[in-house]
């Protein structure tokens, strides 16, 4: 017999659970007094949330209604008005865009938290040609108050999962089509349903979303639903395949409708997940389970269509979700649409028709390993529905680009184009979104970065809403297309003369018939530095051993020829460009008035080179430069294992920098293709880290920006930075050394563990500085002091002008108004109230012993008629101060009372020590009260 080996996804995955995406389009839900309402939903079964067209936060109560709803911090919390009622009084009713990234982060934390899950080991199991069946259990549970209402219900779904050629409603095939005909009949998934089982309590017992929108009763509708198939006869030892002692997987079909299109609040949302208590049937634990609904949309009795029990059962075989499951907290990205099965495929033709499994999944599985393009010439490509696709490298590993040709056939009759598609795919160390490409793909999160995502197409044009936008040729009749890697590299095969005839694609590949290089010259900003001129040198180089702590260095460059030196400019927006280069290492050196000359090195490989070249001014590189470096190469260091490279300061070292905010670090990366992460240290504990990928400029200085991060140098501890190259091994040298004089432990300390540090010179004889630096801007008093006015309030934080917490008076007086007094006593953040709006205010603070600041600020004005509560951080710490104030005061406000954990306080300022809540109970000349609530969780 022979044994089919897949490459699993799930083994890299299995710490996450899965669900099905929420239905994309609007959804049409009916009240219990017969009005309509069009609704979105967002999310997943670990936090959704839904709201009306006009994108305001709704949420259904039990009465079957839906309200108007603001956000707690953990969970939507319905307000008093209907939806469709006037919103005079609708106090915190917010958009739901504002709560995406809160929503995303605590999926991501609920997700993290659900036990491993694992459905079908493929490679362990022993299939043939002549027997590639295998078994698998499908239970029908109704509820105590809703049952099923499809007739025949066992034989009705057995039907729709197993008869060859299901067309009922509209059905395209089974479920067991699908996947003999995706899975190229290597495996033939004979799914044993159930006769219908009654569970004991209500559908919104097992289905009521808690506090943090997860249910807390699913496990126990999944432990009570395999005891009652066992007592009906089940035998659970069927449907462990490959003898591991687990079931392979229980798919659950539960009475009426789905969360996830539109049901209520009380239903299940779809979804995968894993038995975590140790229930054993026939010899069998129980393990991985899935589910999905009797019923389609949320209103009638027409069956579901196999979509979505095809999208569970793919993350059962460990697919992930190709869809943006954060709920566009970092942009929202449309993922593969409706053309792959674990993206929004699964709801084609209501359900009924999900899409061929794209090239991305048929590789994932292992039922197809694509053709690997590296020579030019013409090229055919069959139909996805034939397992044929290629792959085209992009020069850094694990960043690769797919093509598969698709048309309106079969399980594609409903994708809505046709012809060739590209697929950009990273699962490399690439930098995105603070961790790495590749981390994306082992937490479910591909395409969670609208600006870096991880998985897909290569559109022919704009896509203005139509998916035949994506295809080549495609509805703008686009017969070419250049690849290009997130690095910005040009990748060396072009596609042309694109056809499609209705069945093949053919194409031609080119290959440059020489080496070219294409640049860019930048400023500290990004923005371009038009006109400098570069000079560029064939070099050669020697490497040498250093004489001791396992460090190894290159010699200094040496220019091979005196002569035949290349000279080109920069044009208006940066750029520059040289053909027919040879093969090897090059030498640069960019010069432009007014700016510090920038010199560096590159390699030039076969095809296109991309060279970035990083140009600051001469006050930038002075005034704002921390650093022991001269910024000029002379050699590069490595040894084998993990290096740091960093610059050290003690607090005597600062001068005039001491208190300056950090805007970013440059350092010089010597070589490719190393995973680099950036820390930052005071008095050596490490206070940021931000993950560097492996996506940065080789061969000259890089900038990091860090404006964003309110990084400041201290005034009285020390200073590192250091840049980490994970997994060096011998003749790779991560680093660049300068040619000055070694700042001994300060400007060459290096480590292999971020914790003991030694100096390059002491340890291997070796002269030079790491090319490290810090940008910096030096901070005046003004600075230093952090005013957030409000409508009615202002918060200041002056704790990096007042350390010492030394007695604080503030005098603040209205523009053509009157003056006040504030006796702050020692404090360093407070806040000052009875403010008028719209207005603004002279405030001279004084703080004994240091000299009077004087400067302004100005309140807001009512800019939303619902009111919040201020959030002067996304997210608290131990430690953190939270001041207490109102955003959007609506007229006719009495009173506002404020408080912490149960308690009234007048203190505007809470010191957080703990997880808290934070309540506002506003009461209004009318006597009517309204309140907001807020729970404030500690990270």
């Amino acid at each position: 017999m022979k044994k089919i080996l897949y490459i699993l996804l799930f083994a890299l995955l299995q710490n996450f659970a899965w669900a099905a995406r929420a239905y994309p389009g609007l959804i049409k839900v009916t009240q219990p007094d017969g009005t309509q309402l069009n609704i979105r939903l967002y999310g997943d079964e670990f936090f959704s949330y839904a709201a009306t067209v006009d994108n305001k936060l709704i949420a259904q109560k039990k009465d079957g209604y839906y309200y108007y709803a603001t956000f707690d911090g953990e969970a939507v919390v319905a307000t008093r008005t209907r939806v469709g009622d006037p919103l005079t009084k609708a106090i915190g009713v917010v958009s739901a865009s504002d709560i995406a990234l809160k929503a995303a982060d605590i999926a991501l934390k609920k997700r993290a938290l659900q036990p491993a899950t694992k459905g079908y080991d493929l490679s362990k199991l022993t299939l043939t040609k002549s027997n590639p069946q295998v078994s698998s259990l499908v239970l029908l549970v109704q509820y105590s108050d809703v049952k099923f209402v499809t007739p025949n219900t066992q034989e009705a779904f057995s039907r729709m999962l197993n008869e060859k050629g299901y067309s009922d409603n509209g059905g395209t095939g089974s479920a067991r089509d699908y996947f003999y005909d995706n899975l190229m009949g290597v495996i033939d998934f004979e799914f044993v349903v159930s006769s219908v089982l009654t569970l004991s309590k209500t559908m919104s017992y097992y289905g009521e979303n808690s506090g943090s929108n997860k249910w807390s009763n699913i496990q126990e509708l999944v432990k009570e639903a395999c005891a009652l198939a066992k007592s009906a006869g089940v035998d659970f030892s069927r449907f462990d395949s490959n003898g591991d002692g687990v079931v392979d997987n229980v798919f659950i079909y539960f009475a009426g409708y789905d969360e996830a299109q539109g049901g209520s609040s009380g239903a299940i949302w779809s979804h995968k997940g894993q038995v975590v208590d140790n229930v054993t049937y026939d010899g069998k634990r129980l393990g991985a389970y899935a589910c999905s609904s009797e019923l389609r949309g949320n209103s009638g009795s027409t069956m579901s269509g196999i979509g979505t029990f095809c999208h569970e059962f793919g993350h059962v075989l460990g697919l992930p979700d190709f869809y943006d499951t954060n709920a566009g907290a970092n942009g929202e990205h449309e993922g593969l649409y409706n053309l792959a099965l674990m993206s929004s495929g699964n709801y084609n033709n209501s359900g009924r028709t999900p899409p061929y499994m794209t090239v991305i999944e048929r590789e994932m599985l292992g039922i197809l390993t694509p053709e690997k393009i590296e020579t030019k010439g013409d090229y055919s490509l069959a139909t996805i529905d034939r397992n044929k696709g290629f792959r085209i490298e992009s020069g850094n590993k694990d960043e690769y680009f797919l093509i598969e040709n698709r048309r309106n056939v079969g399980w594609d009759k409903y994708i809505g184009g046709k012809g060739m598609l590209v697929y950009h795919i990273d699962r490399s160390n690439n930098a995105v979104g603070g961790t790495v490409a590749g981390t994306l793909w082992r937490t479910n999160s591909i395409n969670n970065y609208v600006a870096h995502p991880c998985a897909y197409y290569v559109a022919s044009t704009t896509i203005n809403n139509s998916i035949g936008n994506i295809f080549y040729p495609g509805l703008a009749s686009l017969t070419s297309l250049e690849l290009i890697a997130w690095s910005g590299r040009i990748i060396p095969q072009s596609i042309n003369s694109i056809t499609f005839s209705g069945e093949n694609v053919d194409f031609k590949v080119n290959l440059p018939a020489s080496n070219n290089l294409t640049g860019r010259v930048f400023g500290a900003t990004g923005s371009a530095v038009g006109g400098a001129r570069i000079v560029i040198a064939e070099v050669e180089s020697q490497t040498k051993s250093g004489s001791g702590g396992g460090i190894r260095s290159i010699p200094a460059m040496v220019q091979t020829k005196a002569v035949g030196q290349i000279v080109v400019a920069a044009d208006d927006n940066g750029k520059f460009a040289v053909d027919d280069l040879k093969k090897g290492s090059y030498q640069f050196v960019a010069f432009k008035d007014g700016y510090v000359n920038s010199s560096g090195m590159f390699t030039v490989d076969t095809g296109n080179n991309v060279l970035q070249i990083l140009m600051l001014t001469a006050a930038q590189n002075n005034d704002k430069k921390m650093s022991w470096s001269t910024n000029r190469i002379r050699t590069a260091v490595g040894l084998v294992g993990d290096l740091y490279a960093s610059h050290y300061w003690s607090a005597s070292d600062f001068g005039e920098y001491a208190g300056a905010k950090i805007d970013g670090v440059y350092f010089h990366p010597y070589a490719s293709g190393k995973l680099m992460t950036l820390y930052v240290y005071v008095n050596d504990a490490v206070v940021f880290t931000r993950e560097l990928g492996s996506s940065y400029s080789v061969g000259n200085i890089n900038f990091i920006d860090l404006g964003g991060e309110n990084l400041t140098v201290p005034t009285d501890k020390s200073l590192r930075v250091a840049i980490k190259a994970v997994g060096v091994v011998k003749d790779e040298y991560p680093f660049a050394i300068d040619d000055g004089e070694s700042v001994v432990n300060r400007g060459d300390a290096y480590s292999t563990d971020g914790k003991r540090w030694s100096s390059l010179k002491v340890d291997s004889k070796l002269e030079g500085n790491f090319i490290i630096g810090l940008n910096v801007k030096v901070v005046g008093v003004l600075d230093r002091i952090k005013v957030a006015a409000q409508q009615r309030d202002a918060y200041f934080d002056i704790a990096a002008l007042n350390p010492e917490s030394k007695p604080v008076v503030i005098n603040v007086e209205k523009l053509g108004g009157g003056k006040k007094r504030y006796d702050i006593g020692a404090a360093r953040w407070f806040v000052i109230g009875d403010l008028e709006s719209d207005c603004v205010y002279n405030y001279t603070l004084e703080i004994e012993g240091k000299t009077p600041v004087a400067s302004q600020f100005a309140t807001t004005k009512v800019v939303s008629q619902y009111a919040a509560l201020y959030e002067a951080k996304a997210r608290y710490a131990l430690g953190d101060v939270l001041p207490l104030i109102m955003l959007n005061i609506p007229d006719g406000v009495s009173s506002l009372k404020w408080f912490v954990n149960g308690a009234l306080t007048t203190k505007r300022i809470v010191n957080l020590t703990e997880n808290c809540t934070i309540k506002v109970e506003i009461t209004f000349e009318s006597g009517d009260t309204e309140t907001i609530v807020r729970r404030i969780k500690l990270n």
